[in-house]
């Protein structure tokens, strides 16, 4: 996996195909049971849920796409969806670009 900060001092811990991987893996397992808490350490991080709530699940059959700007590379959320429907992701703009990009002009290579 790579950390890198984008211009918008984003942290991104990105490596898509393990990403897709996982997603294809986690699809495949049929009447899998909801995730559970360990209570151990439900009870060891308290303090920490309080200060660092818990992000919204993002829905599993959304195909998100990065802006077209090579030196950006964010995750675009659709159209009409909140920011907490889709953690970590940016508005999108217009011809495959973020909203940030699209709008200081920044051109797609």
């Amino acid at each position: 996996m790579t950390a890198i900060f984008d211009h918008h001092d984003h942290l991104i811990v990105d490596d898509e195909a393990l990403s897709k991987a996982i997603d294809v893996w986690a699809r495949s397992i049929p009447n899998r049971p909801a995730l559970k808490p360990d209570p151990a350490l439900w009870e060891a991080f308290s303090e920490d849920r309080a200060l660092y709530p818990a992000p919204v699940s993002m829905p599993m059959d959304v195909e998100l796409k990065r802006c077209a700007n090579p030196d950006c590379q964010q995750l675009i959320r659709p159209k009409r969806a909140r920011a907490t429907q889709f953690p970590g992701t940016v508005l999108a703009g217009s011809k495959g670009m973020c909203q940030w990009c699209y709008r200081t002009g920044k051109a797609a290579s």
